[in-house]
């Protein structure tokens, strides 16, 4: 198993957790927000944390909406990774 979380200083790895805790539990707080504001160069991070950080850097509607997409942009990862035809 590929240990990715080793490119990532600890900050990005609990502001990247929480990010997705939050998602799960349906709605992201707006301490979690800032602090994926504040991760520079999220073309830097391994995928698939790049994809969730910049689609969360992006997003302009309230909370709970945030929660929901990204709910769903982690399903799509999941199918991907879960995908044997999936390129790797």
């Amino acid at each position: 198993m590929t240990q990715v979380l080793l490119e990532m200083t600890t900050e990005q790895e609990i502001a990247i957790g929480h990010l997705l805790v939050e998602a799960l539990a349906g709605e992201i707080s707006p301490k979690t927000r800032t602090k994926i504001g504040e991760i520079e160069h999220p073309s830097d991070l391994p995928q698939p944390f790049q994809h969730f950080v910049s689609y969360a850097q992006g997003y302009a509607l309230d909370n709970k909406s945030m929660a929901l997409d990204l709910t769903e942009e982690i399903r799509g990862v999941c199918a991907e990774l879960l995908d044997p035809n999936a390129p790797k």
